[in-house]
């Protein structure tokens, strides 16, 4: 009896051991996980900062160079900047101060993307109605895929004549079905 006893109390102690060791293996990794972010997070945080101060105001809204296209983390937590013009790399990096900055082309710019998005946004101000008669359920900028996304109830090709006449007809706007909402 005595030996099954301490043959528990060995095993316990063994298994506590090995599960310490796997929790300090996760917390390390998601403690260099969680850097990797912040660090990201300061690179782009330091270019839009950069690019802020040297941006041009035009009445109330800020115009963004025509070569930036948006910035996000990717899957691994890299800072990703989108470019119209690929010659603007090193300006890119240098404003971000960093070379750990990955820049990927892109076709529009983000002025341009904020600029329909801003369209959309005064035409429902104007008209709330169209809300429900086209059944927007949502819609804003994907800055990672570049483009605008218009969330409908019921995405048919009459429901999207019908935002393209009454709203917007861009090619950067794209079309998806949620009718959960």
């Amino acid at each position: 009896m005595k030996k099954l006893s301490l043959f528990i109390n060995l095993f316990i102690l063994v298994l506590f051991s090995c599960q310490k060791e796997i929790d300090d293996l996760n917390v390390t990794g998601q403690n260099e996980m969680e850097q990797k972010v912040y660090e990201s997070c300061c690179i782009l945080n330091n270019f839009e900062e950069a690019i802020g101060n040297k941006l041009t105001r035009s009445s109330s809204d800020i115009v963004y160079p025509t070569y930036f296209g948006g910035s996000y983390l990717d899957k691994e937590k890299n800072p990703v900047i989108l470019t119209t013009d690929m010659t603007k790399q090193d300006l890119i990096k240098k404003i971000a101060g960093s070379d750990a900055v990955i820049i990927k082309p892109c076709t529009y710019s983000y002025q341009y993307l904020r600029d329909i998005d801003n369209r959309i946004k005064t035409r429902l101000r104007e008209n709330p109605e169209l809300l429900k008669q086209i059944g927007i359920n949502r819609f804003g900028i994907i800055t990672d895929e570049n483009y605008l996304d218009v969330t409908l109830v019921s995405c048919t090709p009459e429901k999207i004549h019908l935002f393209k006449s009454l709203i917007a007809d861009e090619s950067v706007v794209r079309f998806s079905e949620d009718p959960s909402l």
